[in-house]
């Protein structure tokens, strides 16, 4: 028992780690959004001089999130980048939120918990919120892709789709740890 404990608060530590680590991400690429909308130029400049190699006159190479492009090098391009990386990464942070919470909630430590039990109904909520933004994060790479090429600012791009499943199968755990909510109650109601 003692291992499976020090296991959940190793489990529960690193979720809420990650989960301030995407949030800072977040703050980081919210700022670069707004600099792009007030001074394009300075930060057009300051990434080629701080990546002079991996910007070439043209084009450049990306990864956010399951988001793979080659995008042409224009303040347009890197508005739309940013904007759906601070919706992605966003919804990346609620993934370990929701993580971090499940676990305090399971265990009895948190202020809506309902004892220390995982069949309870806040955490079949956030287990399916956490399908949801799995699934979403996909959403927005697809729609970051195609508003990319219909306006001509991507050579070409690709997009993961690996957390589908996983977001779909959390719903579908959410489904039974709500017929496990039901049975603690009718077992809660018999003693």
């Amino acid at each position: 028992m003692n291992k499976e404990n020090t296991f959940l608060k190793l489990t529960r530590w690193m979720c809420n780690i990650l989960q301030w680590l995407y949030w800072i991400v977040v703050g980081v690429m919210g700022i670069l959004f707004l600099v792009s909308l007030f001074n394009p130029k300075w930060l057009m400049d300051l990434l080629e001089l701080q990546f002079p190699s991996m910007f070439g006159p043209l084009t450049f190479s990306i990864v956010v999130q399951d988001f793979h492009g080659e995008l042409s090098f224009s303040p347009l391009a890197l508005r739309i980048l940013l904007f759906a990386s601070v919706v992605s990464l966003s919804l990346m942070a609620m993934v370990f939120r929701n993580a971090y919470l499940i676990l305090k909630t399971a265990d009895g430590k948190t202020w809506f918990s309902q004892g220390n039990t995982p069949f309870q109904s806040n955490v079949v909520r956030m287990i399916r919120e956490m399908g949801i933004f799995l699934i979403l994060i996909c959403v927005v790479n697809l729609s970051l892709s195609i508003v990319l090429q219909a306006l001509g600012l991507v050579r070409e791009s690709s997009v993961e789709f690996s957390m589908v499943p996983i977001g779909c199968l959390l719903i579908a755990l959410s489904m039974y740890f709500q017929y496990g909510v039901s049975l603690q109650k009718d077992v809660d109601g018999l003693i």
